[in-house]
């Protein structure tokens, strides 16, 4: 029988994306059996709490009591082109793209997708209406999301929802060829996202 604390700390990992119950319980007992480890990992979650969201694309930044900027780098950034939009499901997401080089647009952090089981509502559709409707200046919106069953469906809503949004006529269009069908951008190279983002339709 396996002590509460291990079950208990094993639960709580398997709550991440991607982490199996052995996985989870292999995690927990590398967390006991490493203690600078542990004590690092303690430290790194205190730090989280100063961590918010940009306050325009919503992008993960640090804060702190004396912020007066809410914007993040790129949305502050004078030189990213105004008129394009590229929306993604993570903040991860933009990470990779950032990376391939291939768009120097603005971005939007919608917060995940689309799925059956939780309530759209999470998601920061809200905010991108808002911005959509009070920015004529965003010609293009590229949607940079996940050609999964998820992100299909998802993109289909946002489709409808930007048509009726915005006043003036914007271009809405997605990655193109590269990605397979069913894989998540956070795990496409450089090579591959630059060659949908060239390639979106």
């Amino acid at each position: 029988m396996l002590p509460h604390q291990i079950r208990e700390t094993s639960e709580l990992i398997k709550r991440l994306p991607g982490i199996g119950p052995r996985q989870a319980l292999r995690c927990a007992f590398y967390i006991l059996r490493h203690p600078q480890d542990r004590e690092d990992l303690k430290r790194a979650l205190g730090m989280l709490d100063n961590v918010g969201n940009c306050a325009v694309c919503f992008r993960a930044i640090s804060i702190t009591p004396n912020s007066i900027d809410k914007k993040c780098s790129l949305c502050g950034d004078g030189k990213r082109i105004k008129n394009a939009l590229c929306i993604v499901e993570e903040d991860v997401d933009i990470e990779q793209l950032e990376k391939s080089g291939a768009f120097k647009g603005l971005y939007f952090v919608l917060g995940g997708r689309f799925s059956l089981s939780q309530d759209p509502r999470r998601l920061n559709t809200e905010a991108l209406k808002t911005r959509l409707t009070s920015d004529n200046t965003i010609t293009e919106i590229i949607l940079a999301l996940s050609p999964t069953a998820e992100g299909n469906a998802t993109a289909l809503w946002l489709k409808q929802m930007i048509a009726d949004a915005t006043p003036h006529d914007v271009q809405v269009t997605r990655l193109g060829i590269g990605i397979p069908s069913g894989a998540e951008i956070e795990y496409a190279d450089e090579e591959t996202l630059k060659g949908a983002l060239e390639h979106r339709s």
